[in-house]
């Protein structure tokens, strides 16, 4: 089953306009709604970040690994 965040609407070969979009994957392009799904997505993978944590009562900071989501994949 196609995960949430992999469909037409996040791939970066998808133009979308209105009410369908236009596939620009391969050479023929092809109209698909924003909600289709192809199978040419890759999982995105969380990453780990270090963030700094100031403790009040010991007046001491130190750094703590937060998981990252993945979030909407940049413009191009």
């Amino acid at each position: 089953m196609a995960e949430s965040d992999s469909n037409c609407g996040n791939c970066k070969f998808f133009k979308n306009m209105q009410i369908m979009g236009l596939c620009r994957h391969s050479p023929q392009q092809q109209n698909k709604h924003h909600s289709d799904w192809c199978g040419q997505h890759q999982a995105q993978e969380a990453g780990i970040i270090k963030l700094p944590v100031y403790d009040i009562m010991t007046d001491k900071t130190t750094e703590v690994s937060v998981r990252k989501k993945p979030g909407r994949p940049k413009k191009c």
